[in-house]
């Protein structure tokens, strides 16, 4: 490689923006293997906010200086999890007003929360970095 080439790789990746989303699928692979609400709290996402960390850092140490991270959707009111967790029982206690299931919900509002910290504590690291967190479901439904 000259060292004209490494000097545009690093004015490109210092000039783009990199996005990053991970975590709906690790749940529902969690929630259909019959696991709690609570134990997919437990795990797995500590595992997917800090592999997100990660993948952050390595931007940021390959150049990058703007990254954009998705926050989750709200798995309770997606099809896929309407359609597999639907429940007869107690409609007023699973379902919220706008039909979504409320434990659900919770999961991907758990892991924003948890994602949110996360991205609090990388812009502290690296101040000289644009890190902006976005959930595009509640800007586009006012959830």
């Amino acid at each position: 490689m000259t060292l004209l080439y490494l000097i545009d790789c690093q004015e490109k990746l210092a000039s783009s923006l990199f996005t990053t989303f991970a975590g709906g699928n690790d749940y529902g692979i969690a929630l259909s293997q019959n696991k709690t609400i609570e134990e997919v709290k437990n795990s797995p996402v500590p595992d997917c906010v800090e592999a997100l960390k990660q993948a952050v850092r390595k931007l940021i140490h390959h150049g990058a200086r703007r990254v954009l991270v998705h926050g989750l959707s709200l798995a309770g009111c997606s099809p896929r999890f309407l359609t597999k967790f639907s429940s007869s029982n107690n409609i007023s206690t699973s379902y919220d007003g706008f039909g979504c299931l409320k434990n659900n919900n919770g999961l991907s509002m758990y892991h924003n929360l948890r994602l949110k910290e996360g991205i609090e504590e990388l812009k502290r690291e690296y101040p000289h970095v644009d890190i902006v967190y976005v959930i595009f479901t509640v800007q586009c439904n006012g959830f």
